[in-house]
C-alpha cells in the first residue's frame, strides 16, 4: 500500500519532469540560454518555498495535535461513586 503512493509520486514527477524538459526545449529558439537558466532558477525556487510552507503547515497541525493531547492528558478522570 505505501509503495503504491509511491509509486504514483514517482510518476507524476517524471511526468512533471518530461514536461518541463520539453517547455525548456521550446523556449530555446526564443529565448537565449540565460534566460531559460534564470527561469528554471526562479521555478526551483518557487518549489522550495512552497514545501517549507507546506512542512511549516504540517508542523503547526502536529503541534495543534500535541496540545490537545497534552490538555487531555491533564485532566483527571471522573469516578462514579
Amino acid at each position: 500500500m505505501l509503495f503504491e503512493n509511491t509509486d504514483q509520486k514517482t510518476r507524476t514527477f517524471t511526468q512533471a519532469q518530461k514536461k518541463l524538459q520539453e517547455a525548456k526545449d521550446n523556449l530555446i529558439g526564443k529565448l537565449d540560454v540565460e534566460e531559460i537558466e534564470e527561469i528554471c532558477q526562479m521555478q526551483t525556487e518557487i518549489i522550495k518555498l512552497e514545501n517549507s510552507q507546506a512542512q511549516w503547515e504540517k508542523m503547526e497541525e502536529q503541534q495543534e495535535g500535541q496540545k490537545t493531547y497534552e490538555s487531555f492528558e491533564s485532566v483527571p478522570p471522573k469516578y462514579s461513586q
